[in-house]
């Protein structure tokens, strides 16, 4: 079965992609996925260009990812700044809940999580993620999960598992060079289905690099044959850095060939 190609770019900076659309689409890669950063009022000032540009190409919005990092913590178990955060996701879904997206990818937390604080920040994701994924359901987009590295939220299957038990209708955005505790194929295995996107890179299995496929240990085709088996429609959506392994720049066609390469 094909699967369309996606790739994740932010709306300005060293990991924007919008300039280069054309390339993009000569590769192949037919959508995007919009990553956020957590300045609100720069990316509300960036996001209609950018939709400008997009639309002027004809490209699809597979996804927006929501924004991450320190002001948008949704499990800091201090209630009054994960409100804060909770309010703080919502205002970019009203910003970008037109757009088109059928799915929004978040992070269940920020990092580093104390291991004596882990059952607490647990508690208080779910209780942010129940609210955004009940907001994003009434557009009819829905909230992806994503598996996170070291000692982040949801950093192996039996987490992530627990989490979608909490969230009704959510479901798992698969990162493939984000796991250090299990393999990316046990995972996948384990979580197929429940999995309606993806991220994908490769890694040393260590920590994360995002290096183009086949330049790590991903072993991308038995993944990939178990999301097929498992009724995956797709996006493969790439989510390079701007320099793969040994400081090859990155590029919408090397992107593409190391996936085919690695699944063959």
């Amino acid at each position: 079965m094909e699967l369309a190609y996606g790739l994740s770019t932010s709306l300005g900076g060293a990991d924007c992609w919008l300039g280069k659309l054309e390339e993009i689409k000569s590769a192949g890669i037919t959508g995007l996925e919009l990553c956020l950063n957590e300045d609100y009022e720069s990316q509300r000032a960036l996001l209609p260009a950018a939709l400008d540009t997009i639309r002027e190409h004809s490209m699809e919005i597979f996804s927006v990812h929501l924004p991450f990092g320190e002001t948008v913590d949704i499990a800091c178990p201090n209630e009054e700044i994960r409100q804060k955060a909770q309010e703080k996701v919502l205002r970019f879904v009203k910003l970008t809940g037109g757009l088109g997206a059928l799915r929004m990818v978040i992070h269940a937390s920020y990092e580093p999580i104390p291991a004596q604080d882990r059952r607490r920040c647990l508690q208080a994701s779910v209780r942010s993620l129940r609210v955004i994924a009940q907001a994003l359901g009434e557009l009819g987009i829905t909230l992806a999960v994503e598996e996170l590295p070291r000692t982040c939220l949801g950093n192996c299957a039996q987490e992530m598992r627990w989490i979608l038990s909490q969230v009704p209708g959510a479901g798992v955005c698969f990162d493939t060079n984000h796991l250090t505790l299990q393999t990316p194929e046990e995972f996948a295995r384990q979580m197929a289905d429940v999995i309606i996107t993806t991220h994908i890179s490769d890694y040393d299995g260590v920590n994360e690099k995002h290096w183009t496929p086949g330049d790590g240990i991903v072993p991308f085709r038995a993944i990939h044959q178990t999301l097929l088996a498992h009724g995956y429609t797709g996006p493969i959506l790439f989510e390079p850095n701007e320099y793969s392994r040994g400081g090859v720049p990155v590029t919408p066609r090397g992107l593409v060939q190391g996936y085919t390469g690695a699944i063959r």
